[in-house]
């Protein structure tokens, strides 16, 4: 009877200090895990807000050699014709993601100013909702026309939607700025790339990209239509997007698009 016991606690003994290692290289995994999530690869984000979807297309085969990925951010998509819808879906296969800018692409905060939010959701969220769900459409970011929001549409809007995009028009040292990614947030916002705006310019884009390689950010950044020659406004020069791209291969970076963030 002696030596069943002595051979049974034996082995008990034995049986508990594999669990012990067990749980020790699990915690290891788990911590290393933590770590490996926390501390992103630098990179960007680029976003097209609107419904160019043959400019994007144009765009698309130009750059896929660089393995880019961008966000395409569609309002009014009940318009689009249908081959612009099978184009959509082909980006989506390709990694890329479709995303919400509006049902109407309605200026929000003023629209709230004598209507209630409920109103609001009906006319702008949830028939676009519908219109993706209903075509295949995988919707999980949503960018405020315009940029404009408020608090109020931002808390309804988190219900909806796994990340939200603003805008930023400032150029402040790279430092100072808040076009990178918080993972803090479900908020981010995008700077703007387009040819028209005051604070664009190659150097200060640069200076951006420089910024996030050294401080494992994520750069956000947002156009509208991409062409070979810009004649108007809401265009973006392919030469920027091509730079952009080369600049993250040649810098180890990765492309990112706003379901990859949080």
């Amino acid at each position: 009877m002696n030596v069943i016991s002595s051979k049974f606690w034996a082995l008990l003994s034995f049986c508990f200090l594999i669990l012990l290692v067990f749980l020790f290289y699990a915690e290891m995994n788990y911590n290393q895990s933590k770590t490996t999530n926390i501390i992103p690869q630098a990179g960007v984000v680029l976003s097209f807000d609107d419904d160019y979807v043959a400019e994007w297309q144009m765009a698309d085969d130009y750059l896929k050699n660089y393995h880019w990925k961008a966000t395409f951010f569609v309002s009014k998509i009940n318009k689009i014709k249908y081959p612009q819808l099978i184009q959509l879906l082909k980006f989506q296969q390709n990694g890329h993601e479709i995303a919400g800018h509006g049902w109407l692409h309605t200026k929000a905060p003023l629209y709230l100013k004598n209507h209630s939010i409920a109103s609001y959701m009906n006319l702008e969220i949830l028939p676009m909702q519908n219109f993706f769900r209903q075509n295949n459409l995988k919707l999980h970011s949503f960018s405020y026309p315009y940029g404009e929001r408020n608090e109020i549409l931002d808390k309804n809007l988190y219900q909806k939607f796994k990340i939200l995009r603003g805008t930023t028009y400032a150029s402040f040292e790279p430092e100072r700025q808040n076009c990178y990614n918080d993972y803090a947030s479900r908020l981010v916002l995008g700077w703007g790339i387009d040819d028209f705006y005051p604070q664009f310019s190659i150097t200060y884009l640069e200076k951006l990209l420089a910024f996030a390689k050294k401080n494992n950010k994520i750069l956000i950044l947002y156009a509208h239509k991409p062409v070979k020659a810009v004649k108007g406004k809401y265009e973006v020069d392919l030469k920027t997007l091509v730079y952009i791209c080369q600049y993250v291969q040649k810098n180890n970076m990765k492309f990112y698009t706003f379901k990859d963030l949080n």
